[in-house]
């Protein structure tokens, strides 16, 4: 009884395994749908994600923080490799500021399997799932023509060469760009016509090839930065700065005025009453204070919290000293050194506060420090000796001339009695006489 139940489990299990077959799942097949995961790290910009033998599916994204990371999801291709890859259009390493335009950032792969023929006891197979054909994408992203609408590139357009510089006229402000690929199976963008400033503009064009490797070219288009508007000031002409990338002034806010009938970026300062333009004469690039009315009325540069200004004509001129050009730090002003060389490391300047209130300032080069002036005139400890030692001496004088000069009043006025006394005592002798 027992063997017959054993034959019978046995005989139940074999009968069970040959209806059902046991299936076993290999990692990915051809066909099948898989994901990876894939970091951005440390690079930061626009990106673009790339496949072989798999097709992309869903998860892209076109551009990378650090930090981010982006999971992809796709179909696989034939047996063998499938890997997707993460790759920089115009991307940034922002740890160490290497380009990573055109690299691969992360790439991950894949196996792909056949489908293998299984066998049983009754002598059935499973079906074989047949491989698909392998698909070679293009990998050509170069360029067949490059052109652009104003200007000559240099150098000369070649498919190998991916950076361009063009020089353009100070009125040029808009530069049109045409690209065309060598396969037609590959995306070109970043061409149109692209807005300049004057100096130096990069547009980049980016082709990316059937296979999704990404090839970047570089314009540099460099916009003449000559003053195109000028303006009078102290019997010559200031340029206004037309190139004002990363020109900025602490305490003052962005504005615009209107010079010469074009609205012109300026800087304003509530506080001190006072609006600036960026100007330049033959030498140099500063900020000028300017009012519609007036024009360009005085330099305007800075010590500290301090702005130092042209001087009105009116008050140029100091006893003891000379109008001239004196250095503070970095800077030359306008202002007054010391006749006496003794004071060489003293200047005097005129500045304006935070308020707007102008006064003198006296400045110390030595220690380079910058305080109110008080108005004294300067004198040296020994020059101040001499002087008090010298007024001591005089009043000294001035006494003992005193005492003399009394001592000769006294004699004088007992002289002066005397002389009256023996006068009259001869008067009254000759009046005896004459009785």
């Amino acid at each position: 009884m027992k063997n017959k139940f054993i034959k019978f489990c046995s005989a139940f299990i074999a009968a069970t395994f040959l209806i059902s077959p046991l299936t076993v799942f290999a990692a990915t097949y051809p066909g099948d749908s898989f994901s990876v995961t894939l970091a951005c790290g440390n690079i930061e910009g626009s990106i673009n994600f790339a496949a072989n033998n798999a097709t992309i599916t869903g998860g892209t994204g076109n551009w990378c923080d650090r930090g981010k990371s982006y999971t992809i999801t796709a179909k696989a291709g034939s047996a063998g490799t499938a890997t997707i890859s993460m790759i920089g259009i115009d991307a940034t390493n922002v740890d160490d500021l290497s380009d990573y335009s055109g690299k691969t950032i992360a790439s991950k792969s894949v196996t792909v399997s056949n489908k293998t023929s299984g066998g049983s006891s009754g002598g059935s197979t499973t079906p074989v799932t047949p491989s698909k054909p392998t698909v070679n994408y293009s990998k050509d992203n170069n360029l067949k023509s490059l052109t652009i609408s104003e200007g000559t590139l240099s150098p000369a357009f070649s498919a190998s060469t991916t950076s361009y510089t063009v020089e353009l006229g100070a009125t040029v402000t808009s530069l049109k760009v045409d690209a065309v690929a060598s396969d037609s199976k590959a995306s070109v963008k970043g061409t149109g016509t692209k807005e300049l400033e004057p100096g130096e503009n990069t547009i980049k064009i980016t082709v990316t090839a059937e296979n999704g490797n990404p090839k970047v070219y570089t314009i540099t288009a460099i916009v003449d930065e000559t003053p195109l508007v000028f303006l009078p000031y102290n019997g010559g002409e200031l340029g206004v700065v037309r190139n004002l990338k990363n020109v900025s002034l602490d305490g003052f806010e962005e504005t615009t005025v209107n010079v010469q009938g074009t609205e012109t970026k300026a800087w304003h300062s509530a506080s001190r009453g006072i609006t600036v333009l960026y100007l330049q004469d033959e030498d140099s690039k500063d900020f000028y204070i300017y009012d519609e009315t007036n024009g360009v009325t005085s330099i305007y540069k800075t010590i500290g919290k301090l702005a130092i200004l042209e001087v009105p004509t009116e008050l140029q001129e100091r006893a003891g000293m000379k109008y001239t050009d004196i250095t503070i730090g970095e800077n030359v002003f306008k202002g007054w050194k010391y006749d006496n060389e003794k004071f060489s490391n003293y200047s005097l300047v005129y500045a304006m506060d935070e308020n707007g209130e102008f006064d003198y300032y006296q400045h110390e080069a030595t220690q380079n420090t910058l305080q109110l002036y008080s108005g004294a005139a300067p004198i040296l400890q020994e020059d101040y000796d001499s002087v008090v030692k010298e007024k001591e001496e005089m009043t000294m004088y001035f006494y003992i001339a005193c005492g003399v000069a009394a001592v000769c009043a006294v004699f004088g006025i007992v002289g002066f009695v005397n002389a009256n006394r023996y006068k009259n005592r001869l008067l009254k002798r000759n009046e005896v006489k004459v009785d």
